[in-house]
């Protein structure tokens, strides 16, 4: 009889030793899962490459709960993603049927009408503005299509051309970049290659200007 009980004690004890093992294991090196950061800016629509991610292992936080051990295989960017951000479910979406599409993209530069307003000097590269364009009616209604008007008169109206698009540069009227803050006179923009050709179609039609997302 004593002998059972000597063996139940022991059994409760190595329980409770257990137990405590668990508890210290679980504060002090808890089980680490994988997030994935960006190397480079990735844009809306284009193809995730791992290659251009750095898988980082992290101790749970709630803070990351949409961002563990995400599946980025055959995903495109739904969003802007810039360089050094976390990814997460939001950020990503199934690419096309054809895995080898990639939606094609053109750098353009846009002559700013109001480049030397006030806020304008604060702009920099790789702040997000939204671009607007102002025209007579008639052409605008040839032109832009369905964009989404903001302002109009009799004579003239405008819309917004683009929406939270990030600067990529920016140049003063010589064509030389502006490295920090500082007057300049033309942006240059990311967009799709249709949305090129538009702007390339309406540039001698009217004026763009812009304003800071930030």
């Amino acid at each position: 009889m004593k002998n059972i009980k000597k063996i139940i004690i022991s059994l409760v004890i190595s329980l409770l030793l257990v137990v405590f093992a668990q508890l210290i294991w679980n504060k002090t090196v808890k089980r680490e899962t994988q997030v994935y950061m960006a190397l480079k800016d990735i844009y809306k629509g284009e193809k995730i490459n791992e290659n251009e991610l750095l898988k980082i292992g992290v101790k749970p936080n709630l803070k990351l709960d949409n961002c563990y051990n995400l599946n980025v295989n055959n995903k495109v960017a739904k969003t802007n993603i810039e360089k050094g951000k976390i990814l997460n479910n939001e950020d990503l979406e199934k690419s096309s049927e054809n895995s080898d599409y990639k939606e094609e993209y053109e750098y353009i530069t846009v002559e700013v009408k109001n480049s030397s307003d006030s806020f304008s000097y604060q702009l920099k590269k790789d702040d997000y503005i939204n671009v607007y364009y102002t025209s007579q009616d008639r052409q605008i209604a040839n032109l832009i299509g369905d964009k989404e008007y903001v302002n109009g008169s009799d004579n003239t109206s405008t819309v917004r051309i683009f929406e939270n698009i990030k600067v990529i540069g920016l140049y003063d009227e010589t064509g030389n970049e502006i490295q920090n803050k500082g007057q300049y006179t033309t942006v240059m923009i990311r967009v799709k290659k249709e949305e090129a050709i538009l702007i390339s179609n309406i540039k001698t039609y009217g004026t763009f200007t812009i304003s800071c997302v930030k």
